[in-house]
């Protein structure tokens, strides 16, 4: 086995510091130890290397939409755990969308993906 012998999927511990994914294995562990997140470009360094780094989001001129949080009733959601989970309803270019809400630590918005009327996503910011 190479050091670049992938070796197994786990937590990404920066998706989990910023509530972006509570449920997934995005980190991919390698034989060497290093590992990288799939989801957030988080990357730990292998034996010997370095500590662990974390990618620098591009700086840009993402504005975040302006969601309404409603209850989602053909699924029995209610407003407030709508609003908890950052999930609302607002407009991208004219039109009415779905949009979930996403966090960093600092509760900073980050990203948001949009989900279109014609079940077309398309994901701002990150």
């Amino acid at each position: 086995m190479d050091d670049a012998s992938f070796t197994g999927h786990e937590p990404c511990p920066a998706c989990r510091a910023r509530g972006l994914d509570a449920r997934g294995d995005n980190l991919s562990r390698y034989a060497d130890g290093h590992g990288y997140c799939h989801a957030c470009g988080h990357y730990e360094h292998g034996e010997g290397t370095g500590g662990a780094t974390e990618r620098k989001l591009p700086s840009s001129s993402f504005h975040p939409l302006e969601v309404d949080y409603r209850p989602l009733k053909a699924r029995g959601i209610d407003a407030a755990t709508c609003e908890k989970f950052g999930y609302g309803i607002g407009k991208y270019r004219g039109k009415w969308c779905h949009a979930a809400t996403y966090r960093d630590a600092s509760g900073h918005v980050v990203a948001q993906h949009v989900r279109l009327e014609d079940k077309q996503f398309r994901w701002l910011g990150h």
